[in-house]
């Protein structure tokens, strides 16, 4: 199956009745259908990671800064302000889509140029593995929810976000 914009090859073999117990999926989804990782799932995701991206670091402990995260996944940093009062760390881009005139393609993460500034190099380093995740975990949903609204192009991290994680953030576009 192929969402990119659009639904193709996609085909329904059957269909059954819902069974709580017999229908158990091991990936738990908010009901927008975002990824709900729990705490007691990080070190299984964070492998799961690894061995999609990085697999030699399942092997050999070494240190992976977001920026080598980033590029191993195809992903291309861009900084520059997003908002003037600060109020957005970062996006990723899923559609190539113009901001200010300038096209930023997909696959990018726009970073808010200020906040290693006014937030720390944690701050920075933190918004660019959020962004990561956004692609790694929410890209298909994303494209099923660009079905119905097709101008959509990126994720938002906004400061709420950062801070607070809960189920009203849970949304695929957020």
């Amino acid at each position: 199956m192929t969402i990119n914009g659009k639904l193709t090859n996609f085909k329904v073999n059957f269909v059954e009745s819902y069974d709580k117990k017999k229908n158990r999926f091991n990936q738990k989804l908010s009901d927008a259908l975002v990824p709900i990782i729990s705490s007691d799932d990080y070190e299984y995701e964070a492998q799961q990671f690894l061995n999609l991206y990085f697999s030699d670091a399942l092997i050999v402990p070494q240190m992976l800064g977001p920026r080598l995260i980033a590029e191993k996944m195809g992903l291309t940093i861009v900084y520059k302000e997003i908002t003037e009062d600060g109020s957005i760390f970062g996006q990723i881009f899923f559609h190539d889509t113009l901001v200010d005139g300038t096209l930023i393609k997909a696959k990018t993460i726009l970073v808010d140029d200020y906040i290693a500034i006014d937030r720390g190099s944690g701050a920075l380093n933190n918004t660019i593995l959020y962004e990561c995740l956004h692609w790694h975990k929410h890209k298909l949903v994303f494209e099923l929810v660009r079905l119905y609204n097709p101008e959509l192009s990126k994720i938002n991290t906004t400061i709420e976000k950062f801070f607070e994680i809960n189920e009203s953030v849970m949304s695929p576009t957020a």
